[in-house]
C-alpha cells in the first residue's frame, strides 16, 4: 500500500469525497477508488471518510491504496535544448483543472524530475500523444513566441464516424468559447467574439465496426483553438468517436468508446521562433486509443 496525501485547493466547498478523488487521481481507476473508500482506507483530516463523506477547501486528505494504482511515469521522447517532449497518455490532464483540483496531471509528473517545467501548450485530458514543455526559460520564451505565431506543425491522427465522400479537405470556420457551458461553437462566417480556425484533413483508412463506419483522418491544424479538431468534426457531421460533448453519445455506447479517438501523433518544430538548435525537428507518438487497434488488424 501506499499513502498519497494533501490539502483540498481553496475554491472547493462542501464536494463529496467520491468526485473530488476521482478528479484529484484520474489515473487510479474508479473502482479502485471506490474499493478504498469502502475498506475506510481514505481519512479526512485524520478520520475515516465513509461513503457520504464530503471535503471542503483546508481538508487534509490521505489516501491508502495499493502500489499498482500510483505508477506515475513520464514518457520522455526528448530532453535536450531546453525542451522536454513527453507522450501524455488519454485521461490524464496536463494541469489543475479550473478548481485547483488535480494531484497527478501531466505537469506534476514532469515536475517531479524537471522541478522547472512548463507547458507550451495544451491537450485535452482526453487527449493523447505529442506534448511540449520547456525546461529553460529562454527557450519557453522562444517557444511559445512560435506557438503565437502559427509555425509549428502539429499533426494529430482521429477515428471519426462515417465515411465521408469527399476524402481530403479542409475545415475552415470561426470558433467561439461558451464559457457557461465549458464548450465551443463552430461557426461558418465571422462572427463577434469567435475566431478563424483552419484544419487539414485527409480519410487514410475506413472500416465498418458493429454496423458502423469509421474512418481514420490525418488532421493537420492551423490554428489552436479550444477542442478545434472535436468540434470542427462534429459541426462538418463526421465527430470524433468517443466524444461525448460534440459527438454522437449513442454510437460512443455502441462502440464502447469512453474517451475521444483522438491523438497528438506528430509535432514539427518549424518557423524563425524556434531556437536554431531545435529547428526542423519532428517528434512522433503512435496513436494508441483503443480503436486503432481496428485499422492496424486491417
Amino acid at each position: 500500500m501506499k499513502l498519497l496525501e494533501h490539502t483540498v485547493p481553496a475554491d472547493i466547498r462542501d464536494m463529496p469525497v467520491s468526485a473530488y478523488l476521482k478528479r484529484a487521481y484520474p489515473s487510479i481507476p474508479q473502482y479502485a477508488l471506490r474499493e478504498a473508500l469502502s475498506k475506510k482506507d481514505v481519512r479526512v483530516n485524520g478520520q475515516r471518510a465513509l461513503l457520504g463523506a464530503h471535503v471542503t477547501a483546508g481538508d487534509e486528505v490521505k489516501l491508502y491504496i495499493a502500489d499498482k494504482y500510483t505508477g506515475n511515469g513520464l514518457a520522455v521522447l526528448h530532453e535536450g535544448g531546453g525542451l522536454l517532449v513527453c507522450e501524455k497518455p488519454q485521461g490524464l490532464p496536463v494541469d489543475l483543472d479550473g478548481d485547483g483540483i488535480g494531484e497527478d496531471t501531466l505537469l506534476s509528473r514532469a515536475r517531479a524530475s524537471y522541478p522547472e517545467a512548463e507547458l507550451l501548450h495544451r491537450l485535452d485530458a482526453g487527449t493523447g500523444g505529442v506534448i511540449l514543455l520547456a525546461i529553460r526559460e529562454d527557450t519557453c520564451e522562444a517557444m511559445l513566441r512560435a506557438f503565437r505565431e502559427g509555425t509549428l506543425i502539429k499533426e494529430y491522427t482521429a477515428c471519426l464516424l462515417g465515411a465521408p465522400e469527399k476524402k481530403a479537405g479542409t475545415w475552415e470556420g470561426y470558433i467561439a468559447k461558451n464559457s457557461s457551458e465549458s464548450l465551443v461553437r463552430v461557426y461558418d462566417s465571422p462572427r463577434e467574439g469567435a475566431k478563424r480556425a483552419v484544419s487539414d484533413y485527409r480519410i487514410v483508412s475506413e472500416t465498418e465496426y458493429r454496423g458502423e463506419r469509421l474512418s481514420l483522418a490525418c488532421i493537420r491544424i492551423h490554428t489552436g483553438r479550444t477542442h478545434q479538431i472535436r468540434a470542427q468534426a462534429a459541426h462538418a457531421g463526421m465527430p470524433v468517436i468517443g466524444d461525448d460533448k460534440y459527438g454522437n453519445r449513442e454510437a460512443n455506447r455502441l462502440l464502447n468508446a469512453r474517451l475521444p479517438s483522438l491523438w497528438c501523433s506528430a509535432m514539427e518544430l518549424a518557423g524563425p521562433a524556434v531556437p536554431e538548435d531545435l529547428r526542423g525537428l519532428r517528434f512522433e507518438s503512435r496513436p494508441r486509443f483503443p480503436l486503432m487497434r481496428l485499422f492496424e488488424e486491417g
